[in-house]
């Protein structure tokens, strides 16, 4: 009997019902680069024990397919620079505020909440200035307690 092959929609919405993959709560992914190493790795060996959920070879072409086409995608907007928080923070690089009266750079403090967005944004800072000794980066995260505790 030969394999269906599913609409990309229909299998899109069934995929979605029947992973099982764990919850991955929204506020837990700020805090997962300040878990302890072993809970990490559990947490990724369960993702990658589970890392597709095509339950047939057709599932699985697709599932492929999709994911070329989002690598493709990703390539593509890497590669455009059309990043918007780097757009809007060089803008700023450049704004004649940024400078004292004699010419010198002022201070910037830039805050964010994910820890990889911190060092994107602070290499491409060094190397608008030229200057890596300029950029000095420090991560104030808190635990997910005391983000509970707050809201």
């Amino acid at each position: 009997m030969a394999e269906e092959r599913p609409t990309r929609r229909n299998r899109a919405a069934r995929i979605a019902a029947e992973t099982g993959l764990p919850a991955w709560p929204e506020d837990d992914e700020a805090e997962i680069e300040d878990a302890p190493a072993d809970e990490v790795e559990a947490a990724e060996e369960a993702v990658l024990d589970r890392a597709t959920a095509a339950r047939t070879i057709a599932e699985l072409e697709i599932e492929i397919d999709t994911l070329g086409r989002l690598e493709t995608r990703a390539r593509t907007l890497r590669r455009s620079g059309a990043d918007t928080k780097w757009i809007q923070l060089d803008g700023i690089l450049d704004h004649p505020l940024m400078s004292d009266t004699d010419g010198n750079r002022r201070k910037l403090i830039v805050f964010t909440e994910p820890r990889d967005t911190l060092n994107y944004l602070a290499d491409r800072i060094r190397t608008r200035l030229g200057r890596p000794e300029a950029v000095a980066v420090i991560h104030g995260g808190i635990g997910r307690q005391e983000r509970r505790r707050a809201v």
